[in-house]
């Protein structure tokens, strides 16, 4: 399959939109409609096939991709150890206060969750993308402090009304904490609707790149017909140099000269580089993607 990493914005941007009705429905309605998780299994399939398709956009957006999977593993790897310890100091000490520790997670994991994104997207991103992404990123670094602090209290309360002395009957217990449960889930589906934030930027953050691909501003550098293509002198889009026709507009474009000619140059104001294939000014000295030199 062509360009896996067109594919894989794609479905991570549906997944996105289904992550946000999710959202919607568990702050209105407050339950859990199973939206959210189908739109986490397409977001994970569309992280995949940009993994598996990483050499399609040059040598440096493969390396961040790399790098992207191992915070991934890193990232799962510390969750696991921190809740065992969390789980093992409660079972060793029998106080369930240590149990408010797991909120500290939401932070931990937004930041590294942020940072995993801008490596998956910075080279993909366009000047204003890449603003987006950065502010996607701190609102929800932000937000996820917002949300501890919230859920503080809540916690307490639930935590200090759910003894564990030995005088205290089962059902007793388990009545508790059912009914602490609930009044905790319905904060979570309260607090849903936070979520609709992040997910609304980081689905703009995702979406330019799609549009960028798809319109071809963004053409692959695994594409050998895009070494020296040719740009469209009605919409301005790049086409294969072996094309006749615009993909994008329809017109004409047999017996045009080709797009690294002079003619095109000046109308322009860029090229591209012979070794990537990416659009560069026509005046840069240096290729900023591969750093071939002019």
């Amino acid at each position: 399959m062509a360009n896996l990493t067109k594919y894989g914005l794609l479905l991570i941007v549906i997944g996105l939109i289904l992550s946000i009705i999710s959202n919607t429905i568990m702050g209105v309605a407050k339950f859990d409609s199973g939206v959210g998780s189908i739109g986490g299994f397409f977001t994970f399939i569309g992280l995949i096939l940009m993994l598996v398709g990483r050499k399609e956009y040059g040598k440096k957006h493969s390396q961040f991709m790399i790098y992207a999977l191992i915070l991934f593993i890193i990232t799962f790897i510390i969750t696991v150890i921190f809740v065992a310890m969390i789980v093992v100091s409660v079972i060793s000490s029998r106080d369930l206060s240590s149990l408010k520790n797991i909120l500290y997670i939401i932070p931990i994991a937004s930041i590294l969750s942020g940072i995993m994104y801008l490596l998956i997207l910075y080279e993909l991103e366009d000047k204003k993308g890449k603003t987006i992404l950065y502010i996607a990123i701190l609102t929800s670094i932000i937000t996820s402090i917002i949300i501890i602090m919230i859920l503080n209290p809540v916690f307490d309360k639930t935590i200090g009304s759910i003894s564990i002395d030995t005088t205290t009957s089962t059902s007793e217990v388990q009545e508790r904490t059912t009914e602490l449960t609930k009044e905790l889930t319905n904060k979570l589906y309260e607090l849903s609707l936070i979520g609709i934030i992040n997910n609304l930027l980081f689905l703009i953050a995702f979406y330019i790149p799609y549009k960028r691909i798809n319109s071809g501003e963004l053409a692959s550098t695994k594409s050998s017909n895009l070494i020296n293509p040719k740009r469209c002198m009605n919409c301005g889009r790049v086409n294969p140099s072996d094309s006749i026709m615009c993909a994008y507009c329809g017109k004409q474009l047999d017996g045009l000269k080709n797009y690294n000619t002079g003619y095109y140059q000046q109308k322009t104001g860029e090229r591209v580089c012979p070794t990537c294939g990416r659009v560069i000014p026509f005046d840069a000295m240096i290729c900023p993607y591969c750093t071939r030199k002019f």
